[in-house]
């Protein structure tokens, strides 16, 4: 089960960075103690910033152990599904932020989409490698072919 962690990372590590633009993002009045002036699409997130920063890292770390744990216990393709989901979901999070409220390039927001799917195709791999031999040949069977005949 712990090299199933490794299909946690690319999820936390945006989740941080997700979570870490949705706090830099929020409004002078909301750092202010106005904590109804929450700038959040999320409905779950927008809640929780509406009672303080403090729970929403609090959220923020529970969100992720709870992920992490679903990943790690679940079959194998409903980890692989479920990390997946999470690395596009908090990628289009970081985005938003990226895009409207921090008015970066285009472009260099689509880095992050490279970004995004380099970390999770390299964690990929590298968990696939802790994985048995014979286990990696029953999820791609070879074609064989017949021999061929003598001259």
């Amino acid at each position: 089960m712990r090299k199933k962690l490794w299909l946690c990372v690319p999820f936390a590590a945006l989740c941080v960075v997700d979570f870490g633009l949705t706090l830099a993002g929020q409004s002078p009045a909301y750092w202010q103690g106005n904590y109804s002036a929450v700038g959040e699409w999320f409905p779950l997130f927008a809640l929780v910033l509406r009672h303080g920063p403090i729970l929403f890292l609090f959220m923020s770390m529970l969100w992720i152990f709870v992920f992490s744990t679903l990943i790690v216990v679940l079959p194998d393709i409903f980890s692989q599904i479920l990390s997946l989901t999470l690395v596009i979901g908090n990628t289009c999070g970081a985005l938003t932020w990226l895009a409207f409220r921090f008015r970066f390039d285009p472009l260099l927001c689509m880095l992050l989409f490279v970004l995004s799917a380099a970390i999770f195709i390299i964690t990929q791999a590298r968990w696939r490698m802790t994985q048995p031999a014979h286990a990696a040949e029953r999820a791609s069977p070879t074609v064989s072919h017949p021999p061929k005949c003598g001259r």
